[in-house]
């Protein structure tokens, strides 16, 4: 099995509307992490 290596860089602001823990929220910063920033 591989290990996963998720960057640190934040591409998603502190602005959004989501509360903290919000499932959609999370998943929507990881999914930029991996993605990275040439996401639409």
């Amino acid at each position: 099995m591989s290990k996963l290596t998720i960057p640190q860089e934040e591409i998603m602001s502190s602005g959004h509307l989501a509360c903290q823990g919000c499932a959609g929220a999370l998943a929507m910063r990881y999914m930029l992490k991996v993605f990275g920033k040439k996401t639409m």
